[in-house]
Formats: C-alpha cells, sequence, structure tokens
C-alpha cells in the first residue's frame, strides 16, 4: 500500500493523474520519424553551438575582462578628472580671499 501512495504522489507532482484512464494514443510512424528528425536536427545544432562555445569562450571572457577594465579605467580617470578640478577650485578661492 505504502508502494502505491508514494507512486501516485510522484505522479501528482509531476502533473500526471493517475485516474486519467484513457487508453494510450497511437503515434504514428511517420510522426515518429518526424520527431526523430527534428530532435536530431537540434542536437545537431547544439553541438555545433558548444563547439563554437568551446572554440571562442575564452577569447569572449577575455575580451568581456578587457571591456570591463576599460570601464574601470574610465571611471577611475573621470574621478580624478573631477578631483582636480575640485582642487584647483578649492585653491582659486583660496587665493582669491588672501
Amino acid at each position: 500500500m505504502r508502494a502505491v501512495a508514494v507512486g501516485e504522489a510522484e505522479a501528482d507532482e509531476d502533473g500526471f493523474d493517475s485516474s486519467d484512464n484513457d487508453p494510450p494514443q497511437e503515434i504514428s510512424k511517420q510522426e515518429l520519424v518526424t520527431t526523430v528528425k527534428s530532435l536530431t536536427a537540434k542536437m545537431e545544432d547544439l553541438s555545433t553551438c558548444s563547439d563554437l562555445v568551446a572554440k571562442h569562450g575564452t577569447g569572449l571572457i577575455t575580451s568581456l575582462n578587457a571591456l570591463k577594465l576599460d570601464k574601470i579605467l574610465v571611471s577611475w580617470s573621470i574621478d580624478i578628472f573631477a578631483e582636480k578640478n575640485i582642487i584647483l577650485y578649492l585653491v582659486s578661492l583660496g587665493i582669491r580671499s588672501s
């Protein structure tokens, strides 16, 4: 009994209703062939994508890291430029008040 209850609980989690007693539908050979061809083509596409990522992945990561570094350097340059301008402004205020 426990095994049946566990099986029903697992079937409910998967969205399968075990109380549904509809007979299985027949699938034609042509539908199976079409489905297999479609899945085979998708697997070939995924394999090609995997090969491209394996081949160019390191270069892409290197480029992205370089872009991040450039962004950081530009940000620092802007900060330094702003600080210089503030210092120059404060120095000019000190010169004027003297």
